[in-house]
């Protein structure tokens, strides 16, 4: 009896699976889910997203429905051309022992030997490649998780039917600017904990013993970069890469929640190291920020000493949390 129950369970089963015919169209990727309420047409629909690491291309799929394919898109990495000038300036400072082993504790005996000095000053021609989406987060108002990520909108900051991505959004700057200068808005490298030496700030510094003055010689070295990149907030951009709307001052999304008809998202704000609460009103197309922690709050984001936003495994320095860290 059993084998005759199963026998007939295996044929009905067999039976169900033949009626559904694989997607020819679908080149792999992950897939997400867009619920009706979260579309112009009141209608779900799914889409599958593939990138490449190395050529920062973007692949998306987008199903209706009953999963047939509305549209394939490849995406290019958006390039970026700038220049960079890195002044370096050297200063030595001196420290006298006693004994050649304890530092001497009176102030005659610590001692600037000489003024800041320009050692180097280099301008280069960069490219950057931008490929990163934002993927915040999605819940209902009953707390439901339907979206691992978001990729892809239609009504989150707009009303019409195209679909669109978020990305960082970046301004060239001339090589007049300076982030160590710029106080307002930067990617934490002014707020890095540097070395110090008699009230002087430095990057790094080296030292040596110096038997004719009796004490360490420090080398301090101090850099300054003009242009570059200056990551100032997110687009809104169409899958014809028309930029629809740039969000200023926002850094980074994180959670999404729909209350009563209304959507809400957390966002970093660089400048101010703290988290803002937003209401995205699709009607008016606009994102309005309604609150904002009382204190900073470490996001663990990690950026290169360019500014520019890299795995948090990376070589050599790194800003994560406006600390300057070396990766070995």
């Amino acid at each position: 009896m059993k084998k005759i129950l199963f026998a007939t369970f295996l044929t009905l089963s067999t039976s169900a699976f033949s009626q559904i015919q694989p997607s020819t169209t679908y080149d792999g990727g992950d897939l997400y889910f867009v619920p009706a309420k979260l579309t112009s047409n009141g209608i779900p629909f799914l889409y599958s997203y593939r990138d490449d690491y190395d050529s920062g291309k973007i692949w998306f799929t987008i199903f209706d429905d009953e999963v047939n394919v509305v549209k394939q898109v490849e995406i290019e990495a958006q390039t970026l051309s700038y220049s960079t000038r890195t002044i370096t300036m050297q200063r030595q400072y001196f420290v006298k022992t006693n004994d050649g082993g304890t530092r001497s504790t009176t102030t005659e005996d610590e001692y600037f030997l000489d003024e800041w000095t320009v050692v180097d000053d280099v301008t280069e021609e960069k490219t950057f490649s931008n490929s990163w989406i934002a993927s915040p987060e999605v819940y209902e108002d009953n707390n439901n998780y339907h979206s691992r990520y978001m990729y892809l909108s239609q009504t989150l900051f707009n009303e019409d039917e195209d679909f669109e991505y978020l990305r960082d959004h970046y301004e060239v700057m001339p090589l007049s600017y300076c982030a160590e200068d710029d106080k307002s808005n930067s990617n934490g490298d002014i707020s890095m904990e540097r070395p110090s030496f008699g009230g002087e700030e430095c990057d790094t510094y080296f030292r040596n013993y110096d038997h004719k003055l009796g004490g360490y010689v420090y080398t301090l070295i101090k850099r300054k970069v003009y242009g570059g990149l200056k990551h100032t907030g997110m687009e809104v951009v169409s899958l014809d890469g028309t930029i629809k709307k740039t969000l200023d001052g926002i850094a980074d999304l994180n959670t999404v929640v729909a209350i009563n008809g209304n959507f809400y998202v957390s966002a970093y704000n660089n400048a101010s190291s703290m988290y803002g609460l937003y209401k995205i009103a699709s009607v008016s197309t606009s994102i309005e920020r309604v609150a904002e922690t009382t204190s900073k709050t470490n996001n663990n984001i990690t950026y290169s000493i360019d500014g520019f936003r890299v795995k948090p495994n990376s070589k050599g320095f790194v800003i994560r949390n406006g600390q300057k860290l070396l990766n070995k």
